[in-house]
């Protein structure tokens, strides 16, 4: 269970993954931002009314956790 969690660094696999996951995190960013831009564009024309008023109402939160 140690080795899934990235306890051995001097295991042979830990810098094996590592060095993999550090080389598909870019292409993985990027489809990420991809699909979320497009789909919250999509939302926003739909319900823009919406979500401009959600947006006033969640940022007193928003305020309230940065003054806290």
């Amino acid at each position: 269970m140690e080795l899934l969690r990235g306890r051995h660094a001097s295991h042979p696999y830990s810098h094996r993954l590592a060095r993999e996951l550090a080389s598909m995190l870019p292409v993985f960013l990027a489809f990420t931002v991809t699909l979320g831009v497009a789909a919250l564009l999509f939302v926003q024309v739909l319900f823009g009314n919406f979500l401009y008023a959600s947006s006033i109402l969640i940022g007193v939160l928003w305020l309230a956790v940065i003054r806290w």
